[in-house]
C-alpha cells in the first residue's frame, strides 16, 4: 500500500512506564493494535457455555419440561460461580493476548522478550495463560497491565484532536506537513 507516494505508514506507538528496575524507570514500547486484532483474539478465546444447572424448566401451565428420557430439562444458570470464574478468566486471557500482540518484541531499547513460544497445535488460551504466568513472574503487576492496556486503547482510537489536525492539514492551515494538491486540478 502507498499513501501519498510513501510505502505505508510509520507505526503508532507509545512508551509506557511499567515500573522500576533497580530504581530506574522501565518503559515498554506499546504499538497500535493491528486491524481486527481484538476480534481475532476474542474468537480464539471462546466464551464459556452457560451451565444448565438451574431450576427445572416449566411450561406456561406449570408442568416440568422433560427430555425424551423423562428427566427434567434444567434452565441455564448464569450465576453459577464456575461459569463466572470462567468469564473472568476469558477477560484476563484476552487482555494478556492484546498486550502480548501490541508490545514491541523487536530489538529496540524498549522491547520485551518472552520465553514462552506458542506451540504449533497449542490453543491460544493455553499460550496466553503461560504468558500471564511469565508476566507475573517477571514482576508485571496490575498497574503495569492497566498502563499498557490504556495505551492500547489510546493507540487503537483516533481522537478528535487528531481528526482536527488532519482536517487542518488537508485544508492547508497547518504548515507542519505537506499541503495536498487541490481537488480542482490547479
Amino acid at each position: 500500500m502507498r499513501i501519498a507516494g510513501a510505502e505505508g505508514l510509520d507505526p503508532r506507538f507509545e512508551l509506557v512506564l511499567v515500573g522500576h528496575s533497580g530504581g530506574v524507570p522501565t518503559f515498554l514500547q506499546v504499538n497500535a493494535p493491528k486491524i481486527g486484532l481484538r476480534e481475532r483474539i476474542r474468537a480464539e478465546i471462546r466464551p464459556p457455555k452457560v451451565p444448565r444447572n438451574g431450576p427445572p424448566a416449566r411450561t406456561p401451565g406449570g408442568d416440568f419440561v422433560r427430555n425424551p428420557d423423562q428427566s427434567p430439562v434444567l434452565t441455564e444458570n448464569p450465576d453459577d460461580p464456575g461459569y463466572l470464574r470462567a468469564l473472568d478468566d476469558r477477560i484476563v486471557l484476552i487482555t494478556i493476548g492484546l498486550i502480548y500482540e501490541c508490545l514491541d518484541k523487536g530489538k529496540g531499547p524498549h522491547q520485551v522478550e518472552f520465553d514462552a513460544v506458542k506451540g504449533k497445535d497449542e490453543k491460544a488460551a493455553d499460550f496466553y495463560a503461560r504468558l500471564g504466568a511469565e508476566m507475573t513472574a517477571g514482576g508485571f503487576n496490575m498497574a503495569a497491565i492497566e498502563a499498557v492496556d490504556a495505551a492500547i486503547a489510546r493507540l487503537g482510537t483516533i481522537t478528535s484532536d487528531e481528526i482536527l489536525k488532519a482536517r487542518a492539514l488537508l485544508e492547508g492551515k497547518d504548515k507542519k506537513g505537506p499541503t495536498p494538491p487541490s481537488s480542482s486540478g490547479e
